[in-house]
């Protein structure tokens, strides 16, 4: 096993390989994101994962007459793209900058093509998919079972959380 990335704040990188990491960064580009940024609109063809170094991004689902709803917020811990590791080729929900930061842009074919060449971001990444579920159930159970002033006052702890610069 080669030495761990350790350059990046993206948690999910940085359980990667040194050769890992250098066949996808040679490969993508680091970019600062705005907050209220769009980054892949729903149903348009996703074009490169997204990897969060700092700020929050936010995945919007919007139903016709009413207001936008975050289905999921993405800080340093995870990426945007979970949905099309498989065959998948389009943008499922609204990908906005939330809270502004930076985040590395990955192509969706170099990153398949990782994932299927590295085992470490194969794991990574399905260790978040995991991940990812699990918070999906809790917030599910959390919804059906506090009052509304205790699931925001979970939600902020977790957006603080998201933001910490420390591991």
């Amino acid at each position: 096993r080669g030495t761990i990335v350790r350059e990046t704040t993206n948690l999910i990188i940085r359980t990667w390989s040194e050769e890992a990491w250098k066949y996808v960064r040679d490969r993508s580009v680091t970019v600062e994101v705005a907050a209220g940024e769009m980054l892949c609109r729903d149903g348009q063809p996703f074009t490169h994962f997204v990897f969060p170094h700092s700020g929050i991004l936010t995945v919007q689902s919007t139903i016709e007459g009413m207001r936008p709803v975050e289905m999921m917020a993405i800080g340093r811990e995870g990426f945007v793209g979970m949905p099309t590791l498989g065959f998948g080729s389009s943008c499922e929900g609204d990908v906005f900058g939330l809270i502004s930061g930076s985040a590395t842009y990955v192509p969706r074919l170099i990153l398949r093509e990782a994932f299927h060449q590295f085992v470490c971001i194969r794991m990574s990444m399905m260790r978040y998919g995991r991940f990812s579920m699990q918070s999906l159930m809790q917030s599910v159970v959390c919804a059906k079972s506090h009052h509304a002033d205790q699931i925001i006052a979970f939600w902020l702890l977790k957006s603080m959380e998201r933001l910490q610069s420390q591991d």
